[in-house]
């Protein structure tokens, strides 16, 4: 088995499916939750930094229609997520802040996914830290609107 779980990636997956809707259950989440309406928040250079966006509510519909062959493809997008954030909003904002933290508090969980689950990390598809940063705060956004 590619990971330390002796779980199903099946069970893996449902996991995931729980823990993202823990984060979006949170209240500061509200940044994070649906994509970046850049355009809306007049954020011109959001698409030119941030070269693939996505957000909590686009991972939960995925997760939902089975589009992840396994967790560590589902994990690469939400880090991507917090990446995203990362990049595009100055280090010490407030929405760099939120980031860093979502995402200290998703790796403690998905460690544990990866400690009881097949969660395919080292197959291909399944890599460990996905995707580039992009803008905003939330999923993709600036740091001026949730995503």
């Amino acid at each position: 088995m590619p990971s330390g779980g002796t779980g199903s990636a099946d069970a893996a997956l449902r996991k995931m499916t729980s823990l993202t809707n823990s984060l979006l259950a949170r209240g500061d989440a509200a940044p994070f939750r649906a994509p970046v309406d850049w355009r809306g928040l007049e954020l011109w250079d959001y698409p030119k930094i941030v070269k693939k966006m996505m957000d909590l509510g686009t991972v939960k519909k995925k997760l939902e229609r089975g589009q992840y062959s396994n967790a560590a493809e589902c994990a690469a997008d939400i880090r991507l997520i917090w990446d995203n954030c990362k990049t595009y909003n100055m280090q010490g904002s407030d929405f760099h802040l939120l980031a860093e933290s979502f995402s200290r508090r998703f790796e403690d969980r998905y460690k544990k996914i990866c400690a009881d689950y097949d969660t395919g990390e080292g197959t291909v598809g399944g890599t460990g830290k996905a995707g580039k940063k992009s803008p905003a705060p939330g999923g993709g956004g600036s740091g001026a609107k949730s995503s």
